[in-house]
């Protein structure tokens, strides 16, 4: 008989918790689980067998006891595996586990618990679905409603969604007579271990079709284009993701839908720039409206407003238009629009333009 050191499987310390054993054994079960892709059944069993043990206060004292071998000489502090088996250290203990003990476990990794709490599978539920989706500048500010179009699993029309063609029905799985699971049983040392897996006749659902519709192959879900309209809300930012519940695939012969993800992508425009909820834009002025003072005409999301500019204003000044900016996503009021003020020095003159800055130049001397 191979030597197991089960605290070696479980990758843990001697000296390792209750909870540190249940965690252990969780990675590791949902890590090697047979259900999942690439999960190894031997390796899981393996695994299973040792948390049988180290959780059980009274089997880990008596694993501690006597080592991990029971075979050929035992040395101090060792035991024969004859000793055991003939009313030795334990007097002949025997061990029936029951795996539906620890199906809390596995129900939340897997998508079942015990077969006391239910049986099998729940019908497989439809995937969640992500897109994207562009618009432009102004429609993520005032909101918008977009008609969408894709490809996705839907209720099938031939059987809406049952599965089955015509009147034909379900009936009770043969291979694990409705439960679901199908139950294995392992000898060892420390008992019959016994572990279930889902039923592969069934796939975990306890019934099989008799009579699989023609068109979804009894999945009661086939492939067809779906549109639908999509509102998008004012104040929306570049890579938002909407959710929509149940817009995603259909499930498995009525089994829930998933969701669907939409990714919005605001398109640019060249008048404005967004940081956060707030519009950034540009305009230049000339020297005489720097110096003196003017009223110009900018472009906001609202559409064009006069702006004041003050005597004296400098280049890089920055003018703040409260509640001119976007709207905020998840609470009232909007943010501000921030006009960068450029001045413009002229770099060609006429002769009358340069006789009077050469007169200011002058006058400032």
């Amino acid at each position: 008989m191979a030597k197991k050191d089960y605290y070696e499987i479980l990758g843990i310390s001697k000296n390792a918790s209750q909870d540190e054993i249940k965690k252990a054994f969780r990675k590791l079960a949902h890590q090697h689980h047979p259900d999942k892709g690439g999960g190894n059944e031997e390796k899981f069993k393996e695994i299973n067998e040792a948390y049988q043990v180290l959780s059980d206060t009274q089997k880990r004292e008596q694993y501690d006891q006597f080592g991990t071998t029971f075979e050929g000489g035992a040395g101090a502090g060792g035991a024969h595996w004859q000793d055991f088996a003939q009313g030795g250290p334990f007097g002949g203990f025997r061990a029936n586990v029951d795996f539906n003990d620890i199906g809390d476990l596995f129900g939340d990794m897997f998508g079942f618990g015990s077969a006391r709490g239910r049986r099998g599978h729940k019908r497989k539920e439809g995937r969640d679905l992500e897109i994207d989706t562009a618009i432009e500048f102004m429609d993520a500010v005032r909101g918008v409603t977009k008609r969408i179009t894709l490809e996705k699993l839907q209720e099938c029309e031939s059987c809406r969604g049952s599965g089955s063609e015509g009147k034909g029905g379900v009936k009770t799985c043969s291979t694990c007579g409705g439960a679901g699971v199908v139950e294995q049983a392992q000898r060892t040392f420390f008992g019959t271990f016994t572990s279930q897996s889902v039923c592969p006749a069934c796939h975990g659902e306890g019934s099989v079709i008799e009579k699989p519709c023609s068109k979804c192959r009894g999945e009661g879900r086939a492939l067809k284009e779906h549109a639908f309209e999509v509102t998008i809300p004012p104040g929306v930012a570049e890579g938002t993701t909407l959710r929509m519940e149940g817009k995603g695939e259909a499930g498995v012969r009525g089994a829930a839908a998933g969701n669907l993800f939409i990714t919005v992508h605001v398109k640019p425009d060249s008048r404005f720039r967004r940081e956060h909820d707030d519009v950034h834009s540009d305009a230049s002025i000339t020297l005489p409206q720097a110096v003196l003072g003017d009223s110009i005409r900018v472009p906001t999301v609202d559409g064009q407003v006069d702006v004041k500019i003050p005597a004296g204003t400098q280049s890089a000044t920055v003018i703040r238009l409260k509640g001119k900016g976007i709207p905020h996503l998840e609470s009232a009021g909007r943010g501000d629009h921030l006009l960068h003020i450029t001045v413009a020095v002229p770099t060609r003159v006429n002769r009358k333009q340069r006789e009077l800055y050469e007169a200011l130049a002058k006058e400032e001397e």
